[in-house]
């Protein structure tokens, strides 16, 4: 459901994937007509896999992949939430007025408020407008169980740079 709801926001768009793992998004955002794409992980079993995956899509041309710290790429710090919400700023100071930022979190440490209240302070430094467009969590087949809060683990959040 996550990466479905990203089509109708990439189309012509040049897209940067932080923490790419396999490159499920980034194939995604080619797929449905991004201009060019960015994968980043440290991994590069992962970033192998991500080649692998774009050459059996036939997105090679469009997607890219690095094998890079991505907190090293976009300058961040090293504290859980301070190095987020520095991850979150940079992405939103990269969106052009009207475009798309595609934020997520898959940890159950970080509890939904915290996440939005993550992302709404860095919009805040840096001086721009959200517009959130999508919130979702897991999909079905991963329930969240109340009372056991691992089982509530990720945030999925699309929001328009205004």
């Amino acid at each position: 459901d996550n990466r479905k709801a990203i089509q109708n926001i990439v189309k012509g768009a040049d897209v940067l994937g932080a923490f790419c793992y396999t490159g499920s998004f980034e194939i995604c955002a080619a797929h449905y007509g991004a201009k060019s794409v960015t994968g980043l992980d440290i991994s590069q079993n992962a970033i192998d896999q991500c080649n692998k995956n774009a050459a059996l899509n036939r997105l090679e041309n469009i997607c890219h992949f690095e094998c890079v710290n991505a907190f090293d790429v976009l300058k961040d710090r090293s504290k859980a939430i301070s190095g987020y919400k520095e991850i979150n700023l940079r992405g939103i100071k990269l969106v052009k007025p009207g475009g798309f930022l595609v934020t997520s979190s898959c940890t159950n440490l970080v509890s939904p408020q915290m996440f939005l209240d993550t992302i709404y302070a860095a919009a805040k430094d840096a001086k721009r407008t959200l517009r959130q467009v999508v919130l979702n969590t897991q999909s079905a087949d991963h329930p969240i169980i109340r009372g056991q809060d691992y089982t509530h683990y990720l945030k999925f959040l699309i929001v328009q740079v205004l």
